[in-house]
């Protein structure tokens, strides 16, 4: 039997469920009993406990049979569900970014326990911001606006948008025809070198 107080028609992946073993008549000497899992990636007995840990989403029965008569067995159904998301948060809601430049997502959700948590991202316009579509890096591609949709795999209806916008990257070059340098003996001059410097902004 299990525990009244834990058993309920549908488990959620990382519920535990303790159980008890109870013969009939109760001076019997057969207590031999190999309780098993129909699918232990689903649910999986640790004996020794007497849980049964519920691992991910699906149908699972757990079978008790007698070691002593075959014919003596139950079999208990159980149905897991993942836990869904219902909302779907950025850090940030509208972001600045440089030709060339990355930026890495990072979501949260609701409810934190959620164990269905496929997201996929995608963007409105690739030509000016590019997005991996499983892990969410940005790349910035061109000067522009576009939207990163991040948006859950299960239900549609629930998404988040992050506004991007994408400048150009200014680039100055200075040429340095002559160079003095001074140290304790004086002036030495590099009139003929030239320096070239290139600077980003």
């Amino acid at each position: 039997s299990f525990n009244n107080e834990q058993y309920k028609d549908i488990y959620n992946p990382g519920d535990i469920l303790t159980y008890e073993t109870v013969f009939e008549p109760s001076n019997t000497s057969f207590i031999g009993l190999n309780i098993t899992s129909s699918n232990e990636e689903i649910a999986k007995i640790d004996p020794e406990e007497k849980k049964i840990s519920f691992l991910k989403a699906g149908e699972v029965s757990i079978n008790a049979v007698s070691t002593a008569k075959e014919e003596l067995k139950h079999s208990y159904p159980f149905k897991v569900e993942d836990i869904y998301m219902t909302s779907i948060q950025l850090e940030e809601s509208d972001i600045t970014l440089y030709e060339g430049d990355t930026y890495q997502t990072n979501p949260s959700y609701e409810p934190t326990n959620a164990t269905d948590i496929g997201i996929k991202y995608s963007s409105s316009d690739p030509n000016i911001a590019q997005v991996e579509e499983s892990y969410g890096l940005i790349k910035a591609i061109s000067p522009g606006q576009c939207d990163i949709l991040v948006k859950y795999i299960s239900n549609e209806k629930v998404y988040t948008t992050l506004h991007v916008n994408v400048e150009h990257l200014e680039s100055i070059n200075y040429e340095i025809n002559s160079l003095s340098v001074k140290d304790d003996l004086g002036v030495i001059s590099l009139n003929q070198t030239s320096l070239k410097i290139a600077l980003n902004y």
